[in-house]
């Protein structure tokens, strides 16, 4: 399963780098809120700040090739693990305003103690882009996607909705 994803990551790197040579990279920090567990009722997650790396291949005037990337390494006692979840999706500019649409596919691998779990989802977002300078923005983000169910794993499945706010800046091209 991890090599699938290394290779998913490896063509969405290479195939707009090849035909644009532009990169954007960026970083966003805001809150991230878990809600609506279907057995456990009472459980409600907040992180704030949340911090995700940004990284986006223009693909013409209109789309954009966009991966959100988040990883956290945890260590407890003798144990060890982490976690690495992945965003990608497509942006779709509305007009000349710095506005977009993202829809987006999502997957979180995590592994503890010699255990390993992926989860899958799926949302979307809507956010602006504004210049700051030449090739730098800001960018402010609302999204929403759902954690789908994985019996296997014991993995209920929830909604997380985010909000953020980055930084971020085209590099080459």
């Amino acid at each position: 399963m991890m090599r699938s994803i290394l290779v998913g990551l490896c063509l969405l790197v290479a195939a707009p780098v090849a035909v644009h040579a532009q990169v954007e990279v960026g970083v966003d920090g805001g809150l991230v809120f878990n809600t609506g567990f279907e057995t456990s009722d009472n459980v409600t997650q907040i992180s704030i700040p949340t911090g995700r790396a940004r990284v986006g291949f223009p693909m013409g005037e209109l789309l954009t090739l966009e991966t959100l990337l988040g990883f956290q390494r945890v260590s407890l006692g003798g144990e060890s693990g982490s976690a690495l979840n992945l965003l990608p999706g497509m942006n779709v500019r509305l007009g000349d305003g710095g506005g977009y649409l993202r829809g987006e596919v999502a997957v979180a691998r995590a592994s503890f103690g010699g255990e390993s779990e992926t989860q899958w989802g799926f949302g979307g977002a809507v956010g602006v882009r504004m210049q700051v300078d030449d090739a730098v923005f800001f960018r402010l983000e609302g999204g929403f996607d759902r954690w789908l169910e994985d019996q296997d794993s014991f993995q209920e499945a929830y909604n997380e909705i985010r909000i953020t706010v980055g930084v971020s800046a085209i590099v080459g091209g």
